[in-house]
């Protein structure tokens, strides 16, 4: 079975009655989570793509706006017609988005299709989110004027760390904003400065930050340890002498 490389609508008497039923409970967790599914179905080469719509807060001045904004669901299968794997496009591609429906989609995932276990082992542990890990690094370090903003794969953090100026990215690579973990792939990447500029005090409590949260991600933390926290605790003293506990 190979369909038409070219984008079509989507005919279930194309597929296989096992993808048509993934396909299905799919929908079920998406509509769960008040997605609303648009027509029409589409697909091309070896994937299906399903649109849904989801009532998120606007970027207006009131927190009261409410804007709809598309999470485009795609599934592939093989040429056998068996569900391979999963990805979330549009607004589901943010990595700070729909984080309890990006959970629950991959559990999914896993109990159909191998391929899609040998990405997803486990779910990323509650209370575990390397953004807010790294603004309260940012605070500890008494750094002024942070913002943060989302973009594909990454969030751009930037601030000033005394009189100096900072720009960064940290990188993920799961579906679920868990880290990257391949060899020689950076998750922090400095736009300013450089970063053999950037102040050891600075780079060593990020770096820790990394540390801690990929130890988390990979089940070598216990619950309590994560409830307690990076460092037991205990907050970061910044002065003219450089750094205590």
């Amino acid at each position: 079975m190979r369909p038409s490389p070219k984008r079509k609508t989507y005919d279930p008497a194309d597929y296989t009655q096992q993808f048509r039923d993934v396909l299905e409970k799919f929908h079920v967790v998406m509509n769960n989570h008040h997605g609303r599914r648009q027509d029409p179905i589409t697909c091309r080469e070896w994937t299906v793509e399903s649109t849904y719509l989801f009532t998120a807060a606007g970027d207006g001045p009131s927190t009261k706006e409410e804007v709809e904004e598309e999470v485009i669901l795609n599934l592939s299968h093989n040429a056998n017609g068996q569900f391979t794997k999963h990805n979330l496009d549009g607004a589901g591609d943010h990595p700070t988005k729909y984080l309890a429906l990006k959970e629950e989609i991959h559990r999914l995932a896993n109990m159909y299709s191998s391929k899609a276990t040998k990405h997803i082992t486990y779910s990323r542990p509650q209370n575990v989110d390397i953004f807010h890990e790294i603004r309260k690094a940012l605070g500890r370090l008494d750094c002024t004027d942070v913002s943060q903003r989302d973009f594909r794969h990454a969030m751009k953090f930037t601030g000033k760390f005394g009189n100096l100026t900072f720009m960064f990215n940290v990188y993920h690579t799961a579906k679920d904003g868990r880290l990257q973990t391949k060899k020689g792939k950076r998750t922090i990447v400095w736009d300013r400065p450089k970063e053999t500029a950037v102040p050891v005090l600075l780079k060593r409590e990020l770096d820790n930050v990394v540390v801690w949260v990929k130890k988390a991600e990979a089940g070598g933390l216990t619950p309590a340890e994560i409830a307690v926290g990076l460092n037991g605790g205990h907050d970061l003293v910044v002065g003219m002498g450089g750094l205590s506990l």
